[in-house]
C-alpha cells in the first residue's frame, strides 16, 4: 500500500516538474521574443490601431483587429520560430506528407504538388458581380476615350498540367476562365498570359518559385514584354522605346542561389521543400525618375534618381540576411495603395495599372515606356473608389493585372 502511494507521489511529482519546465520554457521564449522583436510587434499593433481608426471601425471591430494583429505578430516573431518550423517540416517530409496543416488550416494549409512545388487551396466563387463592375468601368473609360486592357496573370497551378495532389480541386483557373469569358462577352480587350505560356512552349513550373505563389522575375519580365508589345501593336497611344526595353541584353541579370524561402515555404520550413534561387533584373541603360510612394493614412515619400534608386529596395537583396527575407519585394518593397511614377526620359504617355502583388516585378518595367505610370492597389487604397480616382485623373490607358488567387481579396472589382 505504501509502495503504491509512493509511486503515485512520484508520478504526480514528475507531472508537476514537466509542467514547471514547460511553463519556464514558454516564459523564457516569451521574454526572448519581447527582447528581440518587442518593438516590431508594438509597431504592428499601433499600425493596426491607426488603420482601424482611419477606416472608422466600431470599438468592437477595432479591438478585435488589434488583438488579431497582436496574435499574428507574436506568432510570426516568436523567438527561434523558424527553427521550430524547419524541424516540423522536416518530419512532415520524412513521413511523405504532401499536406501540411498550418495554424489557420482553412486558409493556410500548404500542399506539395507532384512537381515538388508548394501551393495553397483555392475556393469557387461567382464572379458575375465582379465582371459587371469591370464592364461598367470599361464603359466609363470609353466615354473619356481611355483605352482599357485586362491582363490575366498566370496561376501557379497550370491549367493544362494540373500537378495538385489527388482530391484537391483547382478553382483558380476555373475562376480565371469564367472572368475572361464574361469580359470577352462585353468586348473587353484581354491578354491571357496562361495561354501565352502555352504558345511559347514554356515549362509552366519554371515560371514560379517552389516555395512561393508568385512568378519569378524572368517570368514577370516575359509577361511585361508580352503586354507592352501588344499595346505598341494594337493601341493608338504613346509608347516609347519598346525595342530597347524588351531586349534582355540591355539589362543586368543577377543570379542568387539558394537564398529565398517564399511565403508557403516559411509556413513549413526549409527542410520540407528546399530554398529557391532568386534572379534580379534591372536596366543597363540610362534612366531618370521621380516617384512618390503613397502609404496608409495619406502619408507619402518621394524618391528621385535612376530605376534602381527609386524602384529597388536593397535590404531585400542583402544576401547576408536570412532566406526568409522576402526577396520578391526587392521591387517596390511591397504592396502600396498608390504609386505615382514620372519617367523623366520620356515626354508622353500616361497609364494607370490596377494590380495585385503580381505587379511588383511587372509594373516597374512598364514605367520604362511611359512618361507617367500610376500603380493602384484595390486592396489597400481607401481614400476613394477607383471610379472616383479616375474622375479626377486622365490616362491614355488603364490596365488591370490580376491573378485569380486574389479575386477573394478584390471582391468589389471596381
Amino acid at each position: 500500500m505504501k509502495l503504491l502511494k509512493r509511486l503515485e507521489v512520484d508520478k504526480n511529482l514528475k507531472q508537476y516538474l514537466i509542467a514547471v519546465i514547460f511553463i519556464l520554457a514558454i516564459f523564457s521564449f516569451g521574454v526572448s521574443t519581447t527582447l528581440t522583436k518587442g518593438s516590431d510587434i508594438k509597431q504592428r499593433v499601433i499600425t493596426a490601431y491607426k488603420n482601424g481608426r482611419a477606416n472608422s471601425l466600431s470599438a468592437n471591430q477595432l479591438l478585435k483587429g488589434v488583438i488579431n494583429e497582436f496574435e499574428s505578430s507574436v506568432n510570426q516573431n516568436f523567438y527561434k520560430r523558424l527553427a521550430f518550423v524547419d524541424i516540423f517540416g522536416g518530419f512532415q517530409r520524412l513521413l511523405g506528407k504532401n499536406v501540411v496543416n498550418d495554424a489557420d488550416a482553412v486558409n493556410s494549409t500548404v500542399y506539395k504538388m507532384k512537381n515538388g512545388q508548394l501551393t495553397l487551396s483555392s475556393y469557387p466563387r461567382d464572379l458575375t458581380s465582379t465582371a459587371k463592375n469591370v464592364v461598367a468601368l470599361k464603359k466609363y473609360l470609353e466615354s473619356k476615350s481611355t483605352e482599357f486592357i485586362y491582363v490575366q496573370a498566370p496561376h501557379k497551378v497550370s491549367k493544362y498540367d494540373n500537378q495538385l495532389p489527388v482530391g484537391l480541386e483547382d478553382y483558380n483557373n476555373v475562376k480565371a476562365d469564367e472572368m475572361l469569358e464574361l469580359l470577352k462577352e462585353a468586348n473587353i480587350r484581354t491578354i491571357d498570359l496562361r495561354e501565352e505560356i502555352q504558345k511559347d512552349n514554356i515549362v509552366h513550373e519554371d515560371m514560379f518559385y517552389i516555395t512561393d505563389h508568385h512568378w519569378k522575375t524572368p517570368a514577370a519580365f516575359w509577361g511585361y514584354c508580352k503586354v507592352i508589345e501588344y499595346i505598341d501593336k494594337n493601341l493608338d497611344i504613346p509608347v516609347s522605346n519598346v525595342d530597347v526595353t524588351t531586349d534582355l541584353n540591355n539589362y543586368f541579370v543577377e543570379e542568387y542561389k539558394d537564398c529565398f524561402l517564399g511565403s508557403q515555404g516559411r509556413r513549413v520550413g526549409k527542410l520540407y521543400a528546399g530554398v529557391d534561387d532568386y534572379t534580379f533584373i534591372h536596366p543597363n541603360f540610362d534612366t531618370s525618375y521621380e516617384m512618390v510612394y503613397h502609404y496608409s493614412h495619406s502619408t507619402t515619400k518621394e524618391f528621385t534618381g535612376s530605376f534602381y534608386d527609386v524602384m529597388v529596395k536593397e535590404e531585400y537583396l542583402d544576401m547576408t540576411a536570412p532566406a526568409s527575407t522576402n526577396r520578391y519585394a526587392a521591387y517596390l518593397g511591397g504592396d502600396y495603395p498608390l504609386l505615382v511614377i514620372e519617367n523623366k526620359m520620356i515626354d508622353e504617355g500616361r497609364i494607370l495599372i490596377v494590380q495585385d502583388s503580381f505587379g511588383l516585378p511587372f509594373s516597374p518595367f512598364m514605367s520604362l515606356n511611359f512618361a507617367y505610370t500610376e500603380v493602384f492597389d484595390l486592396r489597400h487604397y481607401k481614400d476613394k473608389t477607383l471610379m472616383e480616382y479616375l474622375e479626377e485623373n486622365e490616362f491614355d490607358l488603364v490596365l488591370f493585372l490580376q491573378n485569380a488567387n486574389n479575386y477573394e481579396q478584390n471582391q468589389d472589382g471596381e
